[in-house]
């Protein structure tokens, strides 16, 4: 099964609602590839959160009618407790929201890596500074992960240094999910073998990348390619994994 890693961006949510953002767009693929988050990005966020909270009771403190009604200071030291109480709440109840695994970077050998990236500002780190210590723990994270992979792997960032870091190493970097399926419509489904395997199965030999209309997702998550055969259209599905064709819909 292929992996998509997601950063602290794509799934930001600093509110004390929910742990993770952008639940739907994820859920939606969590059936279909294995998520992975670094253990970084869950600190981020865990951190984005706590800071967030204390700064919205800061601000209810300082409010005029938290100061007229009076605050008791046994209720304020209970609310100060209950940020962290709040947050390991939420974070018990992430993989419900989006099904994913918890990744970690060893210590072995990461560190060296880490400061020799850091010295010369070498990407995920910023041209000129040390800043980008957190996307660079993240691309080592993927890195490791990478190395002992048997499918495809993938990291969702719309940040710039880090799209750089990985531009000589062979994962793939995405910026939206549909990306992901826009990568197999146009890397796959167009390629010569899939081709070949249309022409076997409707045993037309004239079947050309250009005669694919179009992709979609059916109900039970497997693909429906549409294609077009002797100036008429059909829909085939095709197993989302193995991206064999199943039958003709």
């Amino acid at each position: 099964m292929d992996a998509i890693f997601l950063d602290t961006n794509s799934i930001r949510n600093e509110k004390a609602s929910s742990f993770f953002g952008n639940i739907d767009t994820y859920q939606r693929i969590a059936n279909q590839v294995q998520i992975i988050i670094p253990t970084m990005v869950i600190e981020e966020i865990k951190r984005q959160k706590k800071r967030h909270l204390k700064s919205q009771f800061d601000k209810f403190k300082a409010n005029y009618f938290s100061t007229y009604i009076g605050i008791d200071p046994n209720d304020e030291l209970e609310c100060k407790n209950h940020i962290d109480d709040r947050i390991a709440e939420l974070y018990s109840g992430a993989n419900e929201e989006i099904p994913h695994i918890e990744y970690d970077l060893e210590e072995k050998d990461n560190l060296l890596k880490i400061k020799k990236l850091a010295i010369k500002n070498i990407a995920p780190f910023e041209k000129q500074t040390d800043k980008g210590f957190k996307d660079t723990f993240i691309y080592l994270t993927v890195l490791q992960y990478q190395e002992t992979a048997s499918d495809d792997v993938f990291i969702l960032t719309n940040d710039t240094r880090l799209k750089e870091a990985f531009k000589d190493d062979n994962v793939t970097v995405l910026s939206s999910v549909d990306e992901y399926y826009n990568y197999y419509r146009e890397e796959y489904f167009k390629g010569d073998y899939f081709i070949g395997r249309i022409k076997e199965y409707t045993e037309n030999e004239n079947i050309e990348a250009k005669d694919i209309l179009g992709t979609s997702i059916s109900d039970d998550d497997d693909w429906i390619i549409k294609v077009e055969v002797e100036n008429e259209e059909i829909n085939l599905l095709v197993d989302f994994y193995s991206k064999e064709i199943i039958e003709t819909l």
